[in-house]
This record gives C-alpha cells, structure tokens and sequence, in this order.
C-alpha cells in the first residue's frame, strides 16, 4: 500500500484541517510525558491519566473519558500482572522530588543530565 502512495500520489490530497494538527501534537505531547512518567509513578496514575485524555479527545465528556481512563488503567494492570503473569508492573509509587525532576529534565532539552 504505502508503495502506491509513493509511485502515484493522491493529486489534490484532502489535508486535515489545524484544529486536527492541534489534537494530533497534544496526543503525540501526551504519550510522551506518559513514556517518561510510567517508571517514577508506576502504572495506574499515568495510564489512567493518559487514557483519559486521549479518551476526551475523542468524545469530549469529562465524566466518561475519566471513567475510561480508569477503567482501562486498572484492567490493563490486572491483566498484564495477574492473567500475563508479568511480574515486573508496579501498581504505584511515591515519588520523590528528584526522580520527578530525572523524568521531567528528559523532556526539556539541555536541562539535567
């Protein structure tokens, strides 16, 4: 597929329009500070927060995409700790200032390490 989009390209191809690159980049920010959030507090937090964001994203309702997020964040821990059996996911933890900062500073640039 992506052969034919590369040899014969869509001549007047239908752009998104900005309002979609603005939830694109607040996705793609979004997943990042995930990545970096997950190892100083655990799982749940980060996922449920995650999730519920980009559930609101999708259908703008505060209340469902909460809901969502938690749901998910919880049944997905169930599962990869105790169906899956993976060992090493960790529920939470209580972080401390200077691991935050460690995971903050990977997303600022020239900042930390």
């Amino acid at each position: 597929s992506s052969l034919v989009l590369i040899f014969k390209p869509d001549p007047d191809p239908a752009w998104p329009s900005s309002r979609t690159w603005g939830g694109l980049f607040i996705a793609v920010l979004v997943l990042a500070v995930y990545a970096v959030m997950i190892t100083p507090l655990g799982f749940v937090l980060p996922t449920a927060i995650t999730a519920a964001i980009l559930s609101y994203q999708i259908a703008p309702h505060a209340g469902k995409a909460a809901l969502t997020g938690l749901g998910l964040a919880i049944g997905l821990f169930v599962i990869f700790k105790y169906i899956l059996m993976l060992g090493n996911i960790v529920a939470y933890r209580v972080p401390t200032p200077a691991k935050l900062w460690d995971a903050i500073s990977i997303l600022i640039p020239f900042v930390g390490h």
